[in-house]
């Protein structure tokens, strides 16, 4: 089997630089030997999502607007890992900020690249089992969040309704279903 070489970097600037988004314009010399003079990178935070049941065995999902498609989705709770944080404290305090749910029961459940090809982070999935309502949300300024609760049962349609389109959160909650995990 051929070995597949990494790319050499030969030149880098950074075309624009915020605290939630960098982009890079890299000039690289490929494996096989070919020069690319502007291959674009995108560097983000990393980040977590959790795949949350409630003690009567509800998923908890949250509802809210995203500005990149223009519409309302439905999606699991998510958001920034600080950098202080491991991926599971992160974790658990998106959960705790965006819905008011806590839970003893924590189960690290995959890490994906979601566009390995030209973004720098990852996305780190937890699912928290028989979590409880223990306080109201504590959103930031720019959050407009509603939680909501489906039956397991329903998570299929939801995918195939195209209410959860987030493909890594389809990814987390698939693998979670696979496993066994989304079960109270």
């Amino acid at each position: 089997m051929r070995e597949i070489r990494a790319w050499q970097v030969l030149e880098s600037d950074y075309l624009v630089e915020r605290p939630w988004l960098s982009l890079r314009r890299d000039r690289v010399l490929t494996g096989n030997g070919a020069t690319i003079d502007e291959f674009h990178v995108l560097e983000v935070p990393t980040w977590a999502c959790v795949c949350c049941i409630d003690e009567e065995g509800q998923l908890i999902l949250i509802r809210q607007y995203r500005h990149g498609i223009g519409r309302v989705t439905l999606e699991l709770p998510a958001g920034v890992i600080e950098a202080s944080e491991s991926p599971l404290d992160g974790a658990r305090r998106e959960l705790f900020e965006e819905t008011g749910y806590t839970s003893d029961d924590w189960t690290a459940l995959a890490t994906f690249a979601p566009e390995p090809a030209r973004h720098t982070h990852l996305a780190y999935c937890f699912v928290a089992r028989r979590a409880r309502c223990t306080s109201q949300q504590s959103l930031d300024e720019v959050e407009d969040l509603v939680v909501e609760s489906f039956p397991v049962s329903d998570l299929m349609h939801l995918i195939g309704s195209g209410e959860i389109t987030h493909a890594v959160h389809v990814a987390a909650l698939l693998w979670a279903k696979q496993r066994g995990l989304l079960e109270p």
